[in-house]
């Protein structure tokens, strides 16, 4: 088992700029959790967690999970009587998430071509469009 060690990941902008998670904890799920703190608000900052579970008994298969929280703080003005600037909060999250089961039986070049399959999945010109620009397919 590998120690958790920061992982940077560059985001869709034009130029992309590399968002450094680090490792902050392991949540009650055992999940390690990740955190962007590059934002001024933690409410605001980017979250990653990611878990590799052995199989349990009775299955062949590990599991590998991942999820990554893109957050947006709302936006807020002085509107108050006293001119003071609420505390800034959580407007909403876009959520990607993946999973992988892998069974006991596979390869490691079984395992590398399901990873490819679907991080090229991700890039294709029809899949982005479904998520980015919510055009559905027929």
């Amino acid at each position: 088992m590998g120690a958790a060690t920061n992982i940077v990941i560059n985001d869709g902008a034009t130029p992309s700029v590399g968002h450094t998670f680090t490792p902050v904890n392991r949540d009650p799920n055992g999940f390690m959790v990740f955190v962007d703190q590059s934002g001024e608000v933690p409410a605001g900052y980017h979250r990653m967690t990611a878990r590799l579970r052995e199989p349990s008994p009775g299955s062949n298969d590990y599991k590998f999970e991942l999820k990554i929280w893109r957050r947006t703080l709302e936006v807020t003005s002085p509107s108050t009587s006293t001119g003071i600037q609420p505390a800034p909060t959580l407007a909403y999250s876009q959520i990607g998430e993946v999973s992988f089961s892998l069974p006991k039986r596979g390869t490691e070049a079984e395992r590398k071509d399901i990873r490819a399959f679907i991080k090229n999945a991700l890039d294709n010109a029809q899949v982005r469009d479904m998520i980015e620009k919510l055009i559905g397919i027929y």
